[in-house]
């Protein structure tokens, strides 16, 4: 440490002073060394004023002395903000500070680090330091705390059982939610036993299972009967309480550490009362509005529903299997009735062919028109089978399916050739060629015409007999 007494220079050696800034620097040593860390100073504000970057100077006298004081930005944090706000000279105060010398001016001044009233002491005292601490441990901050049940199935109330905050608490509980069931744990709200108690009814609460939400009240007092809410184990509980806490204790104005760490902070104990509990005229009103949209979502979905079905009905009555076989077995009808007629129509045109074909036999020579017929048949035969062994072999690599084609066309080749076999057999039969073998003979006059009638000729007339193997002239003896 550095002594100023023995570095005083004598005053005939003016190469050995000191220049301002040194002694100035030698004086803050003294006293920032001299004196302990922070101080608890008393006084009246004077000259109070905020500059435009936060911070604020004061004046702290008493009745004898003046000192000059700094609040800085940083500092102004760890004071309430009631407290803060409200400061205006004249004020009494207790400051805790440290001490410090501004060196260009060569003045002191206290560095305030914590401010309050005066005339609460002690317990003003131990209250701002318990919330700077619960507020360093994150205990008083918004996101730990947890949400209240807007329909819990218990509450628990602890407080005095012979105050009139329980009173207030049942009677507001009983006009708003009367369904809900309360449990009340009494305990002494004030006094050197509250704290434990009030712990111990905390922790039976956290243990009864029928209980989702915590009120914690008592009626209002002065600070030293508010103290049982300040004490550090009785806001430890709050803040380790499973269940969410609420506290509505004293009046309006008043604040305690439990108020800081608690999940909601009620003005009153009835306001706690009516956080926790749901109105009954509203549930009632919310459940009729909920009661009338359910029956218009069931009505507007039975309706849905019932189109639907018809819907359905109405498709399965056009898809049902049963439609479905009528309408095929309808439509096998249509097609028997198409095919008989087509068949009747086909076998009414062969037969006009096969007629036809009779007048132009019986009319020509049946011999030689089947002789050519028979040749152009071997030829165009000839020449199908060419073509469909052709087609055949040129179809057969790239579309199998045509073999069910040809073999039907074959069969039906065929058919024609049973069919003109047949026709050939009944040309035998009528052709007068076949008669002449079986022994008959044709007579022809001299004109070449055939003898149909024995009036067309005369006795003595010449006809030519033909026989099988054939001809014979003879000359008419008789007719009869």
């Amino acid at each position: 440490m550095f002594d100023i007494r023995t570095a005083t220079p004598a005053l005939s050696s003016v190469s050995q002073a000191f220049s301002v800034t040194e002694i100035n620097a030698m004086i803050a040593d003294l006293l920032e060394s001299g004196l302990p860390s922070f101080l608890w100073i008393e006084g009246e504000i004077s000259n109070l004023s905020v500059a435009a970057s936060g911070h604020r100077y004061l004046s702290l006298k008493d009745a004898g002395s003046t000192i000059s004081c700094a609040l800085f930005r940083g500092n102004t944090n760890r004071i309430s903000k009631p407290i803060l706000d409200g400061l205006k000279n004249g004020d009494k105060v207790i400051i805790k500070a440290n001490l410090s010398v501004y060196k260009p001016r060569g003045s002191y001044q206290l560095i305030i680090s914590d401010i309050e009233p005066a005339g609460f002491g002690a317990l003003a005292k131990a209250f701002t330091e318990l919330k700077s601490k619960l507020e360093m441990a994150g205990f008083t901050a918004s996101a730990r705390k947890r949400a209240i049940p807007s329909w819990a199935r218990g509450i628990a109330v602890i407080t005095s059982e012979t105050g009139a905050a329980i009173r207030d608490v049942l009677t507001t509980i009983n006009r708003r939610a009367p369904f809900i069931p309360v449990n009340i744990y009494p305990t002494l709200v004030q006094g050197s036993h509250a704290p434990q108690q009030i712990v111990s009814a905390i922790q039976s609460a956290n243990d009864d299972t029928q209980v989702e939400v915590i009120i914690l009240v008592r009626g209002g007092g002065s600070l030293e009967d508010l103290m049982a809410f300040n004490d550090e184990s009785v806001a430890m509980a709050v803040v380790n309480s499973r269940l969410p806490i609420v506290t509505g204790i004293g009046h309006e104005t008043d604040f305690t550490i439990v108020d800081f760490v608690s999940d909601y902070r009620a003005a009153t104990p009835t306001a706690a009362a009516e956080i926790v509990s749901p109105d009954k005229k509203a549930l009632a009103t919310s459940l009729n509005k909920q009661f009338m949209r359910l029956i218009r979502a069931a009505t507007a979905r039975s309706d849905g529903l019932q189109k639907q079905l018809n819907v359905i009905s109405k498709r399965m009555q056009v898809q049902h299997p049963y439609r479905q076989l009528q309408q095929q077995s309808q439509r096998l009808d249509e097609l028997t009735h198409r095919l008989q007629h087509g068949i009747i129509g086909k076998s009414k045109q062969q037969k006009q062919v096969l007629d036809n074909y009779h007048q132009r036999l019986q009319a020509k020579n049946p011999m030689r028109k089947l002789i050519n017929e028979r040749d152009r048949l071997s030829v165009i035969a000839r020449h199908l089978c060419q073509l469909i062994n052709q087609r055949i072999h040129r179809e057969n690599q790239t579309l199998q399916a045509n073999k069910v084609w040809l073999l039907g066309f074959k069969k039906q080749f065929q058919s024609y050739q049973q069919h003109l076999k047949g026709l050939n057999a009944r040309l035998q039969l009528l052709s007068p060629l076949g008669v002449l073998e079986r022994g008959y003979t044709l007579s022809f006059d001299g004109n070449k015409q055939l003898i149909r009638s024995v009036k067309t000729i005369n006795v003595g007339d010449e006809v030519n007999i033909r026989f099988n193997d054939g001809e014979a002239k003879a000359i008419i003896r008789k007719k009869r």
